[in-house]
Formats: C-alpha cells, structure tokens, sequence
C-alpha cells in the first residue's frame, strides 16, 4: 500500500497531508485563511501496472482549484483498511477480480452496507467481463461507474473521476445545506422551547397567583363577614348600653339578627328564655309569629322540639325542613327549617334563639360560629339585666376583639381604646396615655380629613359610616385600616358619643401592590419573548431566501451550458458524450427539487396562521380527485368519511393533506386493488383522523428516519421523492398544536395517525 501526492503541476510527491474535512466547500475555507486539502482518490488494483496507467493519466488533473492525493492498495484488506483510515475519501477506482472473483464487489457491500459511506463515488474496474457481468453489477450494487480495463481510454477515465468528483463535491454541499438548515431548526426549536418553558413558568407564576389571590379573596371575604359580625356585635352592644327593658332590648336585638343580609333567613324568628321555676322555655319576643306557633310554641319544655332539644344538648339544632323532632304541629304548618341556637352562661341554658330558614337554606359551619358569638352576647345582655354586670362583660368582649374599637364623646375627644388598638397603634397601656387624645390623632393627616369631611357627618345623618382611611401609629408609621363610624344617641336624639371599630387590611394593600408588580413583569416578558421569536422567523426567512436565489444561479448555468454544448457540439459527442449530458440536466432538475423541497419545509415554519373552519372531507376528496386524474389508467378506490372538519391555515392543512395522500397513492401503485381510506375517531376529548393505505408499508424498525428531510426508506428507483413531504406534514401538524405517528406492516400498508386541535365531528 502506498500513498502518492499529485502536485498542482501533476508531479507526484510523498507529502501526507490531514483529513479533509467534508463540511465546508473549499472556497470556504480559503475565505477562513486555510490551505484546502487535495481530493482523495483511492487506487484499489493487484496489477501494479494499472495503478502507473492511472497515475499517468491523471497527473496533470486539478479539479475545482484542487489537486489529487493518491492512495494505493493492491486487495479487498487494502482497501477496508484505506477506507477505515480515510473516510472522506471522494473516489474509489476499485478492480473487481483481486484475491477472489468477488474481492471488489464485496468491498463496494462494505462501504455502502458496514460503513454507511453514501458520499464516496466506486468506480469498478475488470479485465474479466464475463466474470462479472455488468448489467448485473450495475443493477445489484451501489456503484457510481463500471469501466472495462481492456476498453479503458484516457479521456473515458478522466471523465469517469470529474463526474465521480463533481458527484462528491454536490453531495457534500447538500450535505452541508441540510446541516445547515437542520442547525437553524435547532435553533429556533431551542429558542422555541426556552420560550415555551419561560411561558410555562410564567402560566405557572400567574396560575399560582391567581390561587393565591382567590385565596386571599376567601380570607377577605371571611374577614368582611367577621368585620360585619362584629358591627352586628358592636350594635347589639349599644343596644345593651340603651335605657331599655329587657323585652325591649331582646326585641331590637331580635330584628337586628333577622336583618343581617349574608345569613339568607326568612324575616321570622323568635326568643326563648327559660322559666328558672319550672324549667320550662317560654316565648317572650317574636317576629313575624301565626296564631299557630304562638299558641303551640308559647311554652316548650326542655328536649321538647327543636328549641328544647338545643337547650337540653347546649349545641345548635339545624333542620332545613319538617321532621321528626319538630313536637309542636298546627294545623296549616307549611314546610320550614330552624337554626336553634341556646343562649348559654358559663354552661346554663339562659334561653334558646330560634331563627327560621329560607327555602333551600345549607348549613354553614360559618353562621353557626356568627350565631355562636351573638347568642353570647344575648346571654350577656340577659345576664347584664339580672346582675347588673353589664360593663364588665362589654369591655371583655371588646378587649377580646382582634380589631380596633374605640369610644369618643361628641367632643371627639377619646374615652376609650381597647388593647387590640394600642396594640396596633403601639401605645402603652393604661388610661392615662390616651386621656388627652382625640379621634384626629388615631389617624394619618389625610385619612382624618376623610373621616372629618365625611365619615362623621354620614354617621350623625345615617348612623353608620364605612371606608378605608389609615392609622398613624406611635412611630409615625402608616397603617391602613377599614372603618366603621356609628353614632349612638340619647333618649332624646343627641349624639352622646361615637364607637369606631377598625381592621389593619396592609396584608390585603400589600398583595394589590404585588400583583399590579408582577403584571407589569409578566408583560415585559411576553414583549421579549415575542421580540426573541420574531429575530428567529427573520433567520430564517433570510436563510430561506439564500438557498432559493444562491443555489439555483449555478444550476442555471450547468443546465445552460450543457444546452450549449448538446446543441453546438453534438455531432462530435458519442452516445456516451451524449448520456453523459442527459445525466448532467438529470441531475440539476434532482437538485432544483430538492431546492423546492427545502423552500416548501421552510415556507411550512414560517407565516402566521389564518385560521378558519376547514371541511377536511370535501378537501380530501377533491386532492384525491385530483390525483385520480393525473392517473386514469390505475384503478384505486378511495373512502373519505364525511363530516371531518377542523379549524387552521387552509394553506397550509392543504399541503398536509396533499403530502400524505399523494405519498398513499404512490405507494399503492404496485397494489392491484389500492385502497386509500381517510377516517377519524374519537379518543376522550381527542380527535383523531387516520389515512390508511395498502401499498408496500415499510419496516417500523426504521420509523425515526420517516419525518426527518432527505430521509427515505424506498429506493429512489423505485419510487420518486426527495424526502422532504413527510417533514413539511410534520411540522404543519405541530404548527397547529396537534401531532403525528405511523403504523406500518412492510407489504401490507401504511396508516398516517394525526391530531388536530379545534377539530369537530
């Protein structure tokens, strides 16, 4: 084995020079300020004497600017080993008989079935036709020429190694555009999937927010039933403080209970205290009573009734409608519920609240705690009018509250704050701190002008007045609070003094301020990822544009000047001369449509989608039609199901369809009954239509390579294509969200499987 060097001035040299590399043309790398390496050309022959012939011929040969480097081997173990060891060889003149009969031909099975090296140009030399008989040779084996040793000419040799290079020098370049592009996919599917996983997150953020928020909301809500049941409270509070009877009072507090908007009762109710004689519970104030219950439940012994069952187990008593444990009936009774609540102290059954219910009412753990809080203020407003300990008990109420309530006379001055309130106001304890204070100095300065200019004289007019004002707290901090103003008067209609209860909403002021923020981060983000898309459409757009104007200039001119020479200098061409040319414009209409092919797969990625609704049965039908007629001779029978429609890009679904069908009619053309079948199916909320044929199918082994460009899995002899069909379908399907798979038998057919969001039966 040997390995010669042919010089620019095609004299031979020992020079060893490095790899080639087969990703960069030549021109490439001289704009990068590197030396291009030679053409390797790999002489395989045991008669020493071809390789001196072959070096003579070819001694003076500079393809594309480049010379050649020789590599010599003498057998079949030569030439694996020279391969092995140059793989970006760019031709293999290889003699057929060496060690054996077959010693050629199982190198050329090595090359193209062990080492997978498509690139590579064979050119198989014999001396020994009839041992290899070379329609056989051509038909069986990937090889790129066939040359007889005893017929071999200088100029067929010549041309034989520039055709086999200008062959290895396009498939580099294809090879190299298809890098190219499948690199800028990757790109944009990086930046793509960066994009959707920071939308993710972002979905994720807001998503998260938004529980947060409802959550926040549930709190709030809570808060404002508490906040009102705490008015509720404050109120039946003052009616305790007002120079009523008892009877009185309870009356008051009764339709106070009655009016509170969110408990949803009917404006009928009634309160029972018990008889300390007997034991027995009697009626004394109602709203809203019939002569039926008035005489029926006037008096109720304990466990007697819903009423009396409240007071024997001490435990609210709910019923949303008639039942067994209603004792007292009347004629006329309609359908009612109850909430019974026992008004207790210190564990005694002082008396039993009974509310009636609107129809439909649920239980609600909620109103049972509300109910909880005001039977405990009835027993104390009871409690008050048999000991006398009114004041005492009022003030534990108010210093249990969480919120902030506070006493001012008409003065405004303040005469009473509870510890809630120093605390939030951060005062010390005691009644001297506060002696010289007035309602002004709970507030921050433009809160009080709110509460002066309206709050107070809202309350004076109305009785009640509500809004957000702020606190200023001993370190001149800011607390943000909701209020509530309610005048109390005088036997004779004065304003003897107003109460304030107060609650600290920063949380809720602060999670509005959160969320105005993250909006505005959310919206800066979409701006720069839609920016980041943008730049990856325009890339590709240019890349686009490269490939349909750079390339098809120079298959322009081989194709005008091979026209040129067929028509000048066709009577000197031989046959030879002549095919040689006709394989010339073959192969620039093979490289045209790959040109096509890729500008279609680009034209796939790129646009924004119209969408529309798409009636995909009568679509199909008319491309199978169409199809039909490029066809008459063949018989195929096709099956479309009807009412198939989806919503997306017409253009685009078109070509999808237009792919897939033409691919099942192409591969049913060896079938002697081809059949074509469009259908969809149901699969949960999922829509799936299937294009099922019975041509050749294919082996699933093999399925990976099905949606990538240039990838085939038949033989170019046997059925045409490029390559590039499949992937355009793929990347239409996931332009629209949806997806695509593939069953197949080989012999027996294929079925395309894909998805379409927004589609409908």
């Amino acid at each position: 084995m040997s390995d010669f060097l042919l010089d620019r001035n095609g004299s031979l040299s020992d020079e060893v020079t490095g790899p080639r590399p087969t990703e960069t043309s030549s021109a490439a790398l001289i704009t990068n300020g590197l030396e291009p390496p030679p053409w390797k050309v790999i002489v395989i022959d045991d008669d020493i004497a071809m390789h001196k012939l072959t070096r003579s011929i070819i001694a003076d040969l500079v393809f594309d600017g480049l010379p050649l480097r020789l590599l010599s081997g003498y057998s079949g173990a030569e030439a694996r080993q020279l391969l092995g060891e140059h793989p970006d060889a760019a031709i293999l003149l290889l003699d057929v008989v060496m060690e054996s009969d077959v010693a050629g031909l199982e190198v050329v099975r090595f090359v193209r079935e062990e080492m997978k090296n498509t690139f590579v140009r064979i050119i198989l030399r014999t001396g020994r036709s009839a041992m290899a008989p070379e329609r056989d040779v051509v038909l069986q084996y990937d090889i790129n020429g066939y040359i007889d040793k005893s017929d071999l000419k200088a100029h067929q040799l010549l041309s034989t190694i520039v055709t086999g290079l200008r062959g290895y020098r396009d498939l580099r370049r294809i090879q190299y555009l298809a890098s190219s592009n499948e690199l800028l996919e990757q790109r944009v599917r990086e930046r793509t999937v960066a994009l959707n996983e920071a939308n993710a997150v972002l979905n994720r953020k807001n998503t998260e927010l938004e529980k947060e928020i409802s959550e926040r909301q549930a709190v709030e809500k809570t808060k404002e039933h508490i906040h009102e049941s705490t008015v509720i409270i404050g109120r039946l509070l003052h009616i305790a403080l007002e120079p009523l009877t008892l009877l009185e009072q309870l009356q008051q507090a009764l339709e106070l209970i009655l009016s509170v908007p969110w408990l949803s009762l009917a404006a009928q109710g009634g309160i029972f205290l018990v008889d300390r004689k007997n034991g027995e519970y009697v009626l004394v104030v109602h709203k809203n009573f019939s002569d039926g219950p008035l005489r029926r439940c006037a008096r109720i012994r304990q466990g007697e009734c819903l009423c009396g069952l409240a007071a024997k187990t001490r435990q609210i008593v709910f019923s949303d409608l008639l039942d067994h444990r209603h004792g007292t009936c009347y004629e006329g009774m309609s359908e009612h519920g109850h909430y019974c609540v026992p008004i207790l102290h210190q564990g005694e059954a002082l008396g039993v609240l009974n509310l009636y219910l609107r129809p439909g009412h649920r239980h609600d753990r909620e109103e049972e705690i509300f109910l909880t809080h005001v039977a405990n203020t009835l027993a104390s407003i009871i409690d008050r009018a048999r000991t006398g300990a009114e004041r005492d008990r009022l003030v534990a109420i108010l210093e249990s509250t969480s919120d902030l309530v506070c006493m001012v006379g008409p003065d405004l001055g303040l005469v009473y704050l509870n510890r809630a309130g120093r605390h939030m106001l951060r005062w010390p304890p005691g009644n001297d701190f506060i002696a010289d204070k007035t309602l002004a100095d709970l507030h921050a300065g433009w809160a009080w002008e709110s509460v002066r200019a309206q709050g107070l004289p809202t309350a004076r007019n109305q009785g009640v007045w509500t809004g957000e004002t702020a606190l200023l707290d001993n370190a001149g901090h800011e607390v943000p609070v909701s209020q509530v103003i309610v005048a109390h008067r005088g036997a004779h209609g004065e304003v003897e003094f107003f109460s304030g209860i107060m609650r600290d909403i920063s949380l809720r002021k602060s999670a509005e301020k959160e969320i105005r923020t993250m909006n505005l981060e959310l919206e800066r983000r979409i701006r720069e990822r839609t920016s980041a898309l943008e730049l990856a459409n325009k890339e590709l757009e240019s890349f686009a544009y490269t490939v349909s104007h750079d390339l098809r200039a120079p298959l322009r001119s081989i194709s005008g000047f091979s026209d040129i020479l067929l028509e000048e200098y066709g009577d000197r061409l031989d046959a030879d001369g002549k095919e040689y040319l006709d394989n010339l414009h073959q192969g620039c209409g093979e490289m045209n449509a790959l040109i096509d092919g890729l500008l279609r797969l680009s034209r796939a990625t790129q646009g924004e989608l119209l969408r529309q609704g798409i009636d995909l049965s009568a679509l199909a039908e008319e491309v199978l039609t169409q199809l039909g007629r490029t066809t008459p001779q063949r018989p195929v029978t096709w099956r479309v199901m009807p009412g198939m429609r989806v919503f997306g890009d017409l253009r685009l679904i078109r070509t999808a369809l237009e792919n897939l069908l033409n691919n099942a009619w192409k591969y049913t053309s060896r079938s002697p009954r081809a059949m074509i079948e469009l259908a969809f199916r149901h699969e949960g909320r999922e829509i799936i239509y299937s294009i099922r044929d019975n041509g050749v199918g294919f082996d699933m082994a093999q399925v990976s390579k099905l949606f990538q460009p240039f990838q085939r899995l038949h033989r170019s002899r046997d059925f045409e294509g490029i390559g590039i069909g499949l992937a355009t379908v793929q990347r239409i399907i996931n332009r629209h969200g949806g997806r695509i798979w593939v069953d197949a038998v080989v012999g027996q057919g294929a079925t395309f499987h894909f998805t379409l969001p927004g589609g409908e039966k």
